[in-house]
């Protein structure tokens, strides 16, 4: 969003109605479900009529795209504002603080987790070019936290993340060009994605209920893996 204090009158109104259609739209979401998702319900919940919600997003792909990149950026800044206030160089507490933030940011906003991570809703087709800027971030907040410190001190790595694949290897050389403003190697790229995924699986079946209420209670089970990925790494933790 542009600052508000370089916008006309008429701009900062239409601003204040995005985030308004936007707010109610998470709010229909979070009391129905994703799918429930409805222009016209959001434009009666507003006192708007349809065509005049459609001024502001031309269709429910459009608002949804727009939730989706706001998800990403929120955790993205969740994440950023977590670490900000730690050691530099105590990276073993800076990559603990980072996943514990994750999981923390997916239980408080499910819905938006869901809607970036979940099934995709039925009908949308996503603007994948649009989404990405915001989707790479929590990747790249990872990954240069892990080249640090692999540069202050060379992490445990397994020798395969050395040596992936041709299709794993192209597909992460490719990524690494999404990431100009610091090379991130393809062994700690491919750590980097393997915990994303590990962190996923397990706040995923937290937030399904796929597993007994139990055995995530606290988010004990979810802390030993966070220790795990930091052990593995050579990572000490107090």
């Amino acid at each position: 969003m542009h600052s508000t204090s370089s916008l006309s009158r008429r701009e900062r109104l239409r601003e204040t109605t995005i985030e308004e259609i936007k707010e109610a739209a998470r709010q229909q979401m979070a009391e129905q479900g994703a799918a429930a998702l409805s222009l016209g319900a959001i434009a009666r919940a507003m006192g708007m009529t349809t065509p005049a919600l459609y001024r502001y997003f031309e269709n429910r792909d459009a608002l949804v795209t727009a939730l989706i990149i706001d998800a990403y950026h929120s955790l993205a800044d969740t994440l950023e504002d977590a670490l900000a206030p730690l050691p530099a160089t105590d990276y073993a507490l800076r990559l603990q603080t980072l996943l514990l933030s994750y999981r923390l940011w997916a239980l408080q906003h499910p819905q938006d987790y869901t809607l970036c991570h979940g099934a995709p809703l039925a009908g949308y087709e996503g603007a994948a070019d649009a989404i990405r800027p915001a989707a790479l971030r929590t990747l790249k907040i990872i990954g240069f936290l892990l080249t640090e410190a692999d540069a202050a001190s060379p992490l445990h790595l397994p020798p395969s993340y050395f040596q992936p694949p041709a299709p794993v290897r192209e597909t992460l050389e490719a990524l690494q060009g999404v990431f100009p403003e610091r090379d991130i190697p393809i062994p700690l790229l491919t750590f980097t994605i393997m915990t994303w995924i590990q962190v996923h699986g397990l706040i995923w079946q937290e937030l399904s209920g796929h597993l007994p209420a139990r055995l995530l209670q606290g988010g004990a089970l979810y802390q030993m893996e966070v220790q795990l990925i930091c052990q593995r790494l050579g990572l000490a933790l107090p």
